[in-house]
């Protein structure tokens, strides 16, 4: 029996006991707080939509909505509401806060907690302003503890290693989405309504518990660690100059960021929040939650293939060949799906959207890194929301003209996503390869 515990828990048990000297500390929260938020906007808000659309009609200025409409709806006004909670967070955290638990556990501890707690609510809620409120909720606390974990790594990792850590850190996040959306979905294939809603609580409670074991992770294994000291520091000259100068060139070279964040959001969100309707609309299959598991595992595997070698690769090799491969990838694999509507076309399309993603995840990552300042990197990291929040705003709100498109003619709506996701994945990495990257010019 002690062979099998020494097997089994004691190298998780040491990898706690390293602290900020393990990537499997850094990257526990994100692995929960991704599982979370992806399921829910992926898996269970799609589900509560044509639960309330299947009890009555929904008006907005005038109009019904269809399940994309509503579903884009609710997602825009949650998401751009807390998504700018992010960068406060991250400014906050920033500051010298005399505690035991450093500057960003605080903020990761309330944040995970609050989540765990309030996606609890999701059940029972019947309402299009209740479901709004609840998400709304969810996704300021998911944002408050997101801005200061997003710093983890600025904090604790050497500037010649971000690339690499990148690559283990977004791991962290594909992994979590995988496991929760999978376990997730195999709940949520057997519910068909309210009657059945105890498929729904198991899924819920199910994430909560990832989330809060996460955060528990995060927090105590962080705990006593002074974030503002980077292991492998030489002096504190060396410190003082990289946290306090950001020129004006890389300022600029962040703004570019930025933009081009926005636009790989803008991608990424609309392929993820009308998922599940495009399988049931438009992809030629005969289950529904089985082709939405392969699709999940094709996507989930490629990313996760990609982004650990990417990181490392970058390091050696530069970004510019991984930035032009994360394009070329990306343009082809939503194309792919336009004209081809079966299964194994779309998990072709799906394996080179894994490819650009995970690509596009350790590469932006070791990039904006490189670019913002170890004293407010929490604050400046935080910044990325507002990218999320102009990028899942556009891709959201969309849904409105996916049904309208949709009425036209024949799965339009879908169409036009496919496009949009296409140029959006061909443009964001030439744009930071243009104008953030300090290399291979």
């Amino acid at each position: 029996m002690k062979q099998i515990f020494n097997i089994l828990f004691k190298p998780i048990i040491n990898e706690f006991y390293k602290g900020s000297n393990s990537l499997l500390n850094l990257s526990s929260y994100v692995f929960g707080i991704s599982g979370t938020l992806v399921t829910l906007g992926a898996i269970i808000l799609p589900y509560k939509v044509l639960d309330i659309l299947n009890a009555s009609t929904v008006t907005f200025l005038g109009m019904n909505l269809g399940k994309n409409g509503l579903l884009g709806l609710i997602s825009l006004i949650t998401g751009l509401t807390a998504s700018l909670i992010q960068p406060l967070a991250g400014f906050f955290s920033d500051k010298n806060i005399k505690s035991s638990y450093g500057q960003r556990i605080p903020f990761i501890f309330v944040g995970g907690i609050g989540v765990s707690f309030f996606s609890l609510l999701l059940v029972p809620v019947q309402s299009v302003l209740g479901l709004m409120i609840i998400f709304m909720i969810i996704n300021i606390f998911g944002n408050l503890g997101e801005g200061p974990a997003n710093a983890l790594i600025k904090d604790h990792i050497e500037s010649k290693n971000f690339g690499s850590a990148s690559g283990v850190f977004n791991f962290s996040r594909v992994l979590g989405a995988a496991i929760v959306l999978l376990i997730t979905l195999q709940f949520m294939k057997n519910y068909s309504g309210p009657q059945e809603a105890q498929w729904f609580w198991g899924s819920i409670i199910f994430i909560s518990i990832i989330m809060l074991v996460s955060t528990i992770w995060s927090s105590l294994s962080l705990k006593t660690e002074k974030l503002n000291l980077i292991p492998q520091q030489i002096n504190s000259k060396n410190i003082e100059k990289e946290s306090t100068e950001w020129t004006k060139n890389q300022k600029k070279k962040f703004l570019w960021f930025i933009i081009a964040f926005s636009i790989s959001v803008t991608s990424l969100s609309s392929l993820q929040t009308f998922a599940i309707y495009f399988v049931s609309d438009v992809v030629i299959q005969s289950n529904i939650a089985q082709t939405t598991t392969l699709i999940i595992l094709v996507l989930c595997l490629t990313i996760g293939m990609i982004v650990i070698p990417a990181g490392y690769i970058s390091d050696k090799i530069g970004k510019k060949p991984l930035l032009i491969l994360a394009s070329i990838s990306g343009v082809i694999g939503p194309s792919l799906m336009i004209p081809f509507h079966t299964v194994i076309p779309v998990l072709i399309g799906c394996a080179l959207i894994g490819t650009s993603v995970g690509l596009i995840l350790s590469i932006f990552w070791a990039i904006v890194n490189d670019l913002v300042p170890k004293d407010f990197a929490g604050r400046t990291l935080g910044f990325t929301a507002i990218a999320f929040l102009i990028g899942s705003g556009l891709a959201r709100s969309s849904g409105f003209l996916v049904d309208w498109l949709n009425l036209q003619n024949h799965n339009w709506g879908y169409y036009f996503l496919l496009l949009l996701s296409s140029f959006s994945f061909f443009i964001s990495p030439l744009i930071v390869l243009n104008k953030s990257v300090e290399e291979d010019k």
